[in-house]
């Protein structure tokens, strides 16, 4: 008789491991999200370059403003140059961003429309057959990064 009324064994209760769980998929979410944020980030900002750049190689194109720097001298680029110029950089892809450079040695494509493209060798041990691309939009606002997708003399052969 007094055995149904002893307290019966129960399980251990597991209140913490839903809250714990919840924990942890958040800090996995937040983990996660940093740099998928970051990535998104730098891809639409390469996006965002690449419309610009097209643009201002269109515009030099129309206008046939595309003037080459080089030293002191300068000459124009022709509508074929530039866009196999054009292919050959969107081809290459994002590459690594960079920060402003100092020394920039190399050519410089002045599109006519207060944009520019300097193309210089890389100074990056990673890179250094490769180019480092500093455009300036008409705003002023720089996107520069380096890759090895491209090798500078490629690029100075294919121009005039």
């Amino acid at each position: 008789m007094y055995e149904s009324l002893r307290k019966k064994e129960r399980a251990p209760r597991r209140d913490w491991m839903l809250p714990s769980s919840v924990a942890a998929v958040a800090v996995l979410l937040i983990l996660l999200a940093v740099p998928l944020g970051y990535a998104g980030r730098l891809m639409y900002r390469h996006h965002v370059y690449l419309q610009e750049l097209a643009g201002s190689f269109v515009y030099g194109e129309d206008h046939s403003s595309i003037v080459l720097h080089e030293g002191e001298g300068s000459t124009r680029v022709s509508k074929s140059r530039a866009s196999a110029l054009y292919r050959m950089i969107a081809d290459a892809g994002a590459g690594h961003p960079r920060k402003e450079q100092t020394d920039m040695s190399g050519v410089l494509l002045d599109f006519g429309d207060g944009t520019s493209l300097r193309i210089s060798p890389s100074p990056y041990p990673k890179t250094e057959d490769g180019v480092l691309l500093n455009y300036r939009n008409a705003e002023g606002e720089a996107y520069i990064y380096d890759t090895d997708a491209l090798l500078y003399e490629d690029v100075i052969e294919s121009l005039p």
